[in-house]
């Protein structure tokens, strides 16, 4: 009996498979919503989730904790310690 090694007929290629994005960290969404505030207009949360991609309870967690950290007022609007944070090299 002779066994055959390789892909099934109809499998597709290895190729034909999307690339699945990096894990985020917290700290690169922060980043990003302190880039998405920095135009410094008023937001409300769900806006600010849908643009970093993520449910609206896990932006809202991330958004507490900058404004704990003074980077955003309630609001949602970055502060000038959230700007400066911006410029910093990393």
């Amino acid at each position: 009996m002779m066994i055959k090694f390789g892909r099934m007929p109809g499998f597709p290629s290895r190729g034909s498979f999307e690339t699945i994005p990096a894990k985020r960290t917290p700290a690169n969404v922060a980043e990003g919503i302190l880039k998405f505030l920095s135009d410094g207009k008023l937001h409300d949360s769900s806006e600010v989730a849908k643009m970093v991609g993520l449910p609206e309870r896990d932006a809202e967690k991330i958004l507490n904790f900058l404004i704990q950290g003074g980077l955003a007022e309630k609001g949602v609007q970055i502060t000038k310690s959230g700007c400066y944070f911006l410029t910093l090299p990393v």
